[in-house]
Formats: structure tokens, C-alpha cells, sequence
């Protein structure tokens, strides 16, 4: 899915798989990813905190990428606190 015009037809191919398995990490990481290159903020924090809640392996990714959109939203507290925790994970 690298191509920005298709990244709304992968978003439906990760609510799809997360339909089948409610608990897919590396699903809500590929719909944060997508949401994020489409500028939709918040819609890829929402992934990538589901992510990092569920996913063992998977968190110091989903952590760090909530820090980014954190950054971003100026909420360097909170993305701090996640960098860290993505270090101890």
C-alpha cells in the first residue's frame, strides 16, 4: 500500500482483517500507518494506542508512533512517557 491513493482501500482491508481478529496488532499498526499518511490524526492515534495496549511484541512499535502523532498534537508530556515506555518494553 505505498501509493497515497490507495491507502483508503487498505484502511477497509484492516477494519476487514480486525473484523476476523479483533486482537490483530500488526492489523491496527497497518491502519495507523495508513491513517497517519493520510493526515487523519486522530483516527491513527486510535490505532496505534489499541495496538500498543494489545500487542506484546508489537508496542515499543505502536509507542512510538503514538509519540509522533503526540508530538505533533503538542502533547510532548504524554509523548515522552510513551518513548520511554517503548524503551523498557
Amino acid at each position: 500500500w505505498e501509493r497515497k491513493k490507495e491507502l483508503p482501500a487498505a484502511i477497509e482491508d484492516y477494519r476487514r482483517a480486525l473484523q476476523q481478529e479483533p486482537d490483530s496488532a500488526a492489523a491496527m499498526l497497518g491502519m495507523g500507518r495508513s491513517n497517519l499518511r493520510l493526515g487523519n490524526l486522530l483516527e491513527a492515534l486510535d490505532s496505534f494506542k489499541r495496538a500498543s495496549a494489545v500487542s506484546g511484541s508489537l508496542a515499543p512499535v505502536a509507542l512510538t508512533e503514538k509519540a509522533r502523532i503526540e508530538a505533533r498534537l503538542g502533547e510532548s508530556k504524554t509523548a515522552l512517557d510513551d518513548l520511554r515506555n517503548a524503551a523498557e518494553a
